[in-house]
């Protein structure tokens, strides 16, 4: 394979677009797109700075017939599977406080659960193979992990006011308080992945 060819395999496995790579080199999309259909030729400085970004070897990137080390297949492969280890692991933490607070009714089985979840948002981030899932394991991330958030807290503002209330409202203040939280959630994902 060519340079341009390497280039834009490299480019599509890390799912970026041709904007945000060239964000990334502080060049223009415009040079990004020549590089890729042989119009033109990066200099030296940007062929270091994409060998860092993609991981990749100069000679992988220069010269044709070489091949990519295996170990970064494996990696790569390992990586798909990011967002589904971690998305399941999110759900084990949420079924794990379910069932907790079920039995016990107690913070400490609920903050096992939330410990597991984290562990799920961890577990994605690095397992992850690009920034594409982002937003969509952001958003079910919060979806996951808020209800209890959003159960706690709308127990606590109610107590702040006088007594006897029906469990209708404790009930509907958490829904409401956690459709909040999950709104705010995800205008937030949108802003740290730039998602438009």
């Amino acid at each position: 394979m060519k340079f341009n060819e390497k280039l834009l395999q490299l480019r599509k496995e890390k799912g970026y677009s041709q904007e945000e790579l060239a964000q990334k080199l502080g060049v223009s999309r415009q040079a990004i797109s020549k590089w890729e259909v042989s119009d033109s030729y990066p200099e030296m400085e940007n062929i270091l700075e994409i060998c860092k970004l993609f991981d990749v070897t100069t000679d992988y990137m220069l010269k044709e017939g070489v091949m990519r080390d295996k170990n970064d297949d494996v990696s790569n492969q390992s990586k798909k599977y990011g967002f589904m280890l971690g998305t399941i692991i999110c759900i084990i933490g949420l079924l794990f406080s379910a069932v907790g607070w079920y039995e016990t009714q107690t913070m400490s089985a609920v903050g096992m659960g939330v410990i597991i979840q984290f562990g799920g948002f961890v577990v994605y981030q690095l397992l992850k193979g690009s920034t594409k899932d982002d937003f969509k394991f952001y958003s079910f991330f919060s979806l996951l992990i808020l209800p209890y958030f959003s159960m706690f807290l709308g127990s606590y503002i109610l107590n702040l006011f006088p007594r006897p209330k029906a469990s209708i409202v404790y009930s509907g203040a958490s829904l409401v308080l956690y459709l909040f939280l999950c709104s705010l959630a995800i205008v937030f994902a949108k802003i740290i992945t730039n998602k438009k």
